[in-house]
């Protein structure tokens, strides 16, 4: 195993703690930390970002894009401001900037939800002359299959009476035509990327539906409800668009919205971490790194699952340099597995006797993560040493 070394690079790439800390903000913990222990270790922070909360802050480090305001709709329909960026003619969209779980608080509803928000960034781009819009996918309240995001944009979608339905998740059961006529004639020219780390298919059991609506206040009749209604949905654009989109990987990713980009606009889906580590040239870093710490907010059994501190893994394994991930908890289940996928260590950032409500507060989070940043540097140290 690689060593830490004086002069050596630390490479501090973690997702953020949601609710908490931003990544940049973790990865600057880690650096006070280290800087601390006085051995004149150089450290290179990493803002990264699986597609989901935080994405766009991270491309704007890692690309140096312009960030654009402009007044939007929550994912209740409420007005907000909303960001997102702009680097040559290329976009670059967070999902959960307007459609994510952290603008409702308790006011949490699939069924009333909508991605409307969403298209209006989408169009506003448009209308700036972008050419390629990136979007990250994740985070999302939303369940109504991308419905409100297609009418932003000016697919109509139908009722029995021929009536426009507005877009939300209970809105999937009443759709039975669609009418893609007065699409904006320019999305026709524009390239979609999706950063997602979903690869779940729009319906059934590991559908948007019954795996993510419970996660957005859907109790067991609404997740019912909720699937029924996509299942309708998803034959209703078949038969609009002569092919079935609904079972591709990534079309269940925020609701269902990775669907309508797929099926109506052509979308790519790709790997949200591999894309951001790419957009980091996080491989060249990797060349003149003797460590690697990555995590996110929970260390558990989904982090094997294209998170980003397992894309981080992934990357950095293959140049043989050593990863430990932090977590503000760690799933004690999981130990092994990640730990057998290559994990130099494990650490938790909370110690044992800590209230969580104390735990989550940024001052004590960035504090917390200092010192246990400090105490992995210092036993590669130490590691170095005995072996001297």
């Amino acid at each position: 195993m690689q060593k830490v070394k004086k002069g050596s690079n630390i490479i501090i790439a973690s997702d953020s703690f949601k609710g908490c800390l931003t990544s940049h903000e973790v990865g600057q913990a880690c650096a006070d930390g280290i800087e601390r222990l006085g051995r004149g270790l150089q450290t290179k922070i990493i803002g990264i970002s699986d597609g989901g909360e935080g994405f766009l802050e991270c491309m704007k480090y890692a690309v140096g894009c312009d960030i654009v305001e402009i007044n939007t709709f929550d994912p209740l329909g409420r007005e907000i401001k909303a960001c997102y960026g702009i680097k040559d003619n290329t976009a670059i969209i967070e999902t959960a900037q307007t459609s994510g779980l952290g603008l409702l608080g308790n006011n949490k509803n699939p069924l009333k939800s909508t991605t409307y928000g969403m298209g209006i960034l989408i169009k506003d781009a448009v209308g700036r002359g972008c050419k390629r819009i990136i979007v990250g996918l994740g985070g999302s309240a939303t369940n109504d299959g991308g419905m409100g995001m297609l009418r932003a944009l000016g697919i109509r979608f139908l009722d029995s009476k021929g009536r426009e339905l507005y877009g939300v998740g209970s809105d999937l059961s009443l759709v039975k035509s669609v009418n893609t006529d007065y699409l904006l004639d320019e999305i026709k020219e524009i390239e979609f990327i999706l950063a997602t780390d979903v690869e779940n298919p729009l319906l059934g059991e590991f559908g948007a539906t019954r795996v993510f609506a419970p996660q957005k206040g859907a109790d067991c009749s609404v997740v019912e409800q909720l699937e029924a209604g996509m299942a309708n949905y998803a034959s209703v654009c078949k038969i609009a668009l002569g092919k079935d989109f609904s079972s591709y990987a990534g079309t269940g990713a925020a609701g269902g919205l990775g669907y309508a980009f797929v099926a109506f606009l052509g979308a790519r889906i790709c790997s949200g971490i591999d894309f951001m580590l790419d957009a980091c040239h996080f491989s060249s870093l990797l060349k003149h790194a003797a460590l690697v710490i990555t995590g996110e907010g929970r260390v558990d059994s989904q982090t094997a699952k294209g998170k980003a501190p397992f894309g981080v893994l992934r990357a950095a394994k293959s140049a043989g340099v050593p990863v430990v991930a932090i977590g503000g908890s760690i799933e004690r289940n999981a130990v092994a597995e990640l730990m057998d996928l290559g994990f130099a260590a494990l650490f938790s950032v909370s110690p044992g006797l800590e209230k969580i409500e104390d735990a989550v507060k940024p001052s004590r989070a960035k504090e917390n993560i200092s010192i246990v940043a400090a105490q992995i540097v210092s036993l590669f140290l130490a590691a170095e040493n005995s072996c001297c």
